[in-house]
């Protein structure tokens, strides 16, 4: 891929088969046509977690019960582990 041409598409890099899942486990990609764009670098893959500074593996987090993303983007919501430890800085 020539350094100027931009990516096609933004991934998750979970779903591209990198180790980045909070458990660590490699999901392979089964998808042809994904697995075409990946060899031809068209993907651009990221994990939001790993950029938010969270190590693999981790605790899996959620959005507390009953709340949405908007509700965490507004301050009324945390994303916490089944602990109810507060991660939400991290996304």
């Amino acid at each position: 891929m020539s350094e100027n041409r931009p990516y096609d598409f933004l991934a998750s890099a979970c779903l591209l088969g990198e180790r980045v899942r909070y458990d660590g486990v490699v999901r392979p990609v089964l998808d042809t046509r994904l697995l075409k764009s990946l060899h031809l670098n068209r993907v651009l893959a990221v994990c939001p977690e790993v950029l938010g500074g969270l190590s693999v593996p981790r605790p899996p987090c959620e959005i507390e019960h009953g709340f949405c993303a908007a509700d965490v983007l507004a301050g009324r919501a945390k994303i916490v582990t089944k602990a109810e430890v507060d991660f939400t800085s991290h996304f």
